[in-house]
C-alpha cells in the first residue's frame, strides 16, 4: 500500500499570512532551501475589492537570491515548472479578472539559488486577499530546517 503521508517529509514556510493587500509586497527577506530537494509555491487568492483587469490586476514575480536579503533577481522560465511558458521572466501568475478569487496559484522551483522569495505587484486600485506558502519536500535531514 503506497505512503501517502508526507507530514515527516516536507515544511510549509508562511510567507505573507492570509490578508487584504492593497500595495505591492516586497517580502525583506527569502526562505532558505537548504536541505530541500523539491520546492513549491502557492499563493491563494480570496475576496476582490474593485474591477480586476490589463490595468488593475496583482502579479505574481519568483525571485532567487544567494543571499538572504539582498541581490534577488526574476527565476528564469526554464527554472519554474507549471509557469505559463512565454511569461515575463518570474511571472507565474495574476490577479487580473473576477474570477481569480478563491484560487490557488501554484509553481515549482528548480533553479540552484539558496533563497527565493515571491513579489506581488500591484497596478490599479484593487485589493485582494492574499496568502503565500512555500513547501519544501523531500527534506535532507542532516541541514537545519
Amino acid at each position: 500500500m503506497p505512503n501517502r503521508n508526507h507530514l515527516y517529509s516536507t515544511q510549509v514556510v508562511q510567507l505573507l499570512a492570509p490578508v487584504a493587500v492593497a500595495a505591492t509586497n516586497t517580502p525583506s527577506s527569502g526562505v532558505d532551501l537548504q536541505g530541500a530537494d523539491s520546492v513549491d509555491i502557492e499563493v491563494s487568492t480570496g475576496a476582490i475589492t474593485g474591477s480586476p483587469d490589463d490595468s488593475n490586476k496583482y502579479e505574481f514575480t519568483l525571485e532567487e537570491s544567494d543571499s538572504v536579503s539582498s541581490g534577488f533577481t526574476a527565476v528564469a522560465e526554464n527554472d519554474m515548472v507549471g509557469a505559463t511558458s512565454g511569461t515575463t521572466t518570474g511571472n507565474f501568475g495574476s490577479v487580473k479578472a473576477a474570477g481569480d478569487a478563491a484560487k490557488v496559484k501554484r509553481v515549482g522551483y528548480k533553479g540552484s539559488k539558496r533563497y527565493i522569495r515571491v513579489v506581488s505587484t500591484k497596478t490599479g486600485t484593487l485589493t485582494v486577499v492574499l496568502g503565500i506558502n512555500v513547501r519544501k519536500g523531500t527534506l535532507n535531514l542532516q541541514y537545519a530546517v
